[in-house]
């Protein structure tokens, strides 16, 4: 009996603790973690007021106890814009990227013995340094022809798109079709 009677009381307590954890996880989740910042007067001229909050030289952004959080710039750059978004769209800096794709891209012996035609669909992002990344391979005949689209696309010049008279990220998906005529 005392046996049982232990059992259900630890079963009681670790339930109990179980959900006093869960409401601390959540109020800590709910408040905002402050850091306590003091500003040396001499150097002042190296950090500016920024909306509740203070900003060095260097872009970083800390908020300032009791008072409203400030907005983080770097959100803004890891952003990546879709076409419509964008006033000027990345773009192949030759403007020649179907001529650049047929002297480049390499159809596979297997491919070509059975013929395959079709669609490869590639998605990336161009950078605002024009160069390339995320890509991912959406449609491909199979035989690695996707990867050796992207292969291709790596070896070109790419301009960025832009935005408010800014070099943003932005997501570009092509699509390029390979017509195998096996003569």
């Amino acid at each position: 009996m005392k046996k049982i009677i232990t059992f259900l009381f630890l079963v009681l307590f670790s339930i109990s603790y179980g959900q006093v954890a869960k409401e601390n996880k959540k109020k800590s989740k709910s408040q905002k973690k402050e850091i306590p910042v003091s500003v040396n007067p001499k150097s002042q001229d190296s950090i500016m007021r920024l909306r509740g909050g203070i900003q060095s030289e260097d872009g970083q952004t800390w908020s300032v106890p009791g008072e409203m959080s400030a907005t983080h710039p770097e959100k803004e750059d890891i952003k990546i814009y879709e076409r419509k978004e964008v006033e000027v769209t990345a773009d192949f800096i030759d403007n020649k990227m179907d001529q650049f794709l047929d002297e480049n891209f390499v159809i596979s012996k297997k491919v070509k013995e059975q013929k395959k035609n079709g669609d490869i669909n590639l998605s990336f992002v161009v950078e605002k340094d024009g160069s390339l990344s995320a890509f991912k391979i959406i449609k491909d005949l199979g035989y690695d022809t996707g990867k050796e689209l992207e292969r291709v696309i790596k070896l070109g010049k790419w301009y960025p798109s832009e935005l408010n008279g800014k070099k943003v990220r932005s997501l570009f998906n092509l699509t390029y079709t390979i017509k195998n005529n096996n003569d």
